[in-house]
């Protein structure tokens, strides 16, 4: 099974936290559900990263038939879509509301590895935040 670590491994902090997130608009209900279901969705995109790329290579190990690369990518692809859903859903509230900040500029629904990076950034911080905790 794949797993997320950060050990041995130096985590960027990404362009804003979870914290950070929830702090933009504190006292509202949709903020912090947007941001629980972003964590969420970080975490669970970027583990399907992670067995995408196991099938790759158990694939180029011949280890692997052409139906697991196409079963993983399809999940892997809507995994995506939903944290980019998810993500300017998020931006719109947060637009709504007048809290703009210089980091959403960056999000161009034509420019799908811009989320790719977003949710690895925000994923990895987590883990790493969690096993720092622990």
């Amino acid at each position: 099974m794949a797993t997320l670590s950060t050990e041995s491994v130096h985590v960027k902090k990404p362009v804003i936290t979870f914290e950070q997130l929830h702090d933009l608009l504190p006292d509202d209900e949709i903020m912090e559900e947007l941001v629980e279901e972003l964590r969420k969705q970080a975490l669970e995109y970027a583990l399907t990263i992670v067995k995408f790329k196991e099938v790759l290579a158990a694939e180029s190990e011949g280890n692997a038939e052409a139906s697991d690369r196409g079963a993983i990518d399809g999940i892997r692809r809507n995994s995506h879509d939903a944290f980019i859903a998810t993500t300017n859903a998020m931006l719109r509230h947060l637009n709504k509301n007048n809290r703009q900040q210089d980091w959403m500029s960056n999000f161009d629904p034509n420019n799908r590895p811009i989320y790719t990076k977003f949710a690895i950034s925000l994923a990895l911080h987590e883990v790493a935040s969690q096993q720092d905790a622990a």
